[in-house]
């Protein structure tokens, strides 16, 4: 295998034009400006700069994720791998065959088949019809699609539609496969298909993965390296579990500069001024094993005589709400007339699955409406040698196991 990289973007920007094309008249005048230099024109259209100065390579067999928030150049970067537009300025150069699931269903003819589209698509990759041939039984077992491969493929589902989409793209050996957000559509059967598709082309066929998703869950599975992009250029690139943790960072302290004012007692106010997540020795940490205990202590200033109470509650970093707990629903009440001071949480285990979380704590009142004051959140992670993974289930609960010593007549 080469040691050159299979994509490289060297100074890239991209540039959309915003609001309705040019006529044919404005077209010629602009021909006229470009060819006679003294003849300049002022160009008003509002420009939309999706990427700017954007470097970048990507190495044969790694798997590239792709995060930053709506609107930053994520899917504009595969459309520049795949050839569907080009750069502005700058210079993307790709290697090799390039399989792209950008758009959910898209190079299906709808009047065709499943069966129909699986050849069209394959012909379109440039493969002979005995090659789409061979993989054909795969693409339609990976897919589930076996008793609706010959039905028009108008009538599938969106789940349908992205199934075989994503069992085409795979499966007709690419040498780089662009994915955007596919994995966040279908049911958790095929979710886990799309993963181990997706380890099997990197780690046993060394094909190279682009990939972009809200979905940190994969992105920290699957790939070697992240990009984060803002705004249209690259904030920060390198490993997963740094560069995502800046994004978080990022997202939550700007929320929270949002959603918290400055705090004026006068207008009835609370204020989280500092959440620390602590180990068993009292000692504030990050990293926790699945057993371990954990204290969730929370400072906090508010308005004397306010209904106030917290919410504690661990979200998984695919925004799965793992589990909630209400200080006054555990008999906890704060004072009425005390204005600063600290809560605490006390989890004698998590019993979470190894990975990446996050610590809400929401400050409410406590009626039944329970308003929303304000909320904070600090991340954690749950590290342990043992091997845990999916199979498992969302938490770790091990039971005791005995060999049971049963009679034959039933008695112990």
């Amino acid at each position: 295998m080469s040691d050159e990289p299979v994509i490289q973007f060297a100074q890239v920007d991209k540039v959309y034009r915003l609001g309705a094309s040019p006529s044919l008249r404005e077209r010629l005048v602009q021909w006229s400006a470009a060819v006679l230099p003294r003849r300049t024109q002022t160009d008003h259209s509002r420009m939309l700069w999706a990427l700017r100065d954007v470097n970048f390579n990507v190495n044969p067999g790694e798997t590239i994720g792709i995060i930053g928030h709506n609107g930053a150049g994520k899917t504009t970067i595969l459309k520049l791998i795949a050839g569907i537009t080009r750069p502005t300025h700058g210079r993307v150069t790709v290697s090799g065959r390039v399989s792209s699931l950008i758009e959910l269903g898209a190079g299906f003819h709808p009047e065709l088949t499943g069966r129909e589209n699986i050849f069209l698509n394959g012909a379109i990759l440039g493969l002979r019809r005995h090659e789409i041939q061979r993989r054909f039984d795969q693409i339609v077992a990976f897919a589930d699609l076996e008793q609706f491969i010959d039905t028009p493929v108008k009538r599938y589902s969106s789940g349908m539609y992205a199934r075989l989409g994503f069992a085409v793209a795979a499966h007709v050996s690419p040498d780089v496969l662009l994915v955007d957000e596919v994995l966040a559509v279908g049911d958790a059967a095929f979710q886990r298909r799309c993963h181990d598709r997706v380890w099997e082309l990197v780690h046993h066929e060394g094909r190279s993965v682009i990939m972009v998703s809200h979905g940190f869950g994969y992105i920290r599975a699957l790939c070697n390296r992240v990009v984060w992009l803002h705004h249209g250029a690259v904030r920060q690139i390198g490993a997963p579990d740094a560069v995502i943790r800046a994004y978080e960072s990022s997202v939550f302290g700007a929320t929270m500069q949002r959603l918290v004012p400055e705090f004026n007692p006068a207008e009835g106010q609370v204020q989280i001024v500092s959440v620390t997540l602590l180990n068993a020795q009292g000692d504030s940490a990050e990293s926790f094993g699945p057993c371990e205990p954990v204290t969730v202590r929370i400072g906090y200033v508010c308005t004397p005589g306010i209904d106030l109470t917290f919410a504690v509650g661990v979200m998984r970093d695919d925004t799965l709400n793992c589990y909630t707990s209400f200080a006054d629903e555990c008999g906890v009440a704060l004072p009425l007339e005390r204005t600063a001071g600290f809560i605490e949480a006390h989890y004698r285990e998590l019993r979470l699955l190894p990975g990446n979380y996050q610590m809400y704590v929401t400050a409410l009142n406590s009626s039944v409406s329970r308003m929303v004051y304000t909320y904070r959140t600090v991340a954690f992670h749950i590290e342990t040698s043992m091997v845990l993974d999916s199979r498992h289930g969302s938490f770790y609960n091990a039971p005791t196991w005995t060999i049971a010593d049963i009679s034959p007549g039933g008695e112990a």
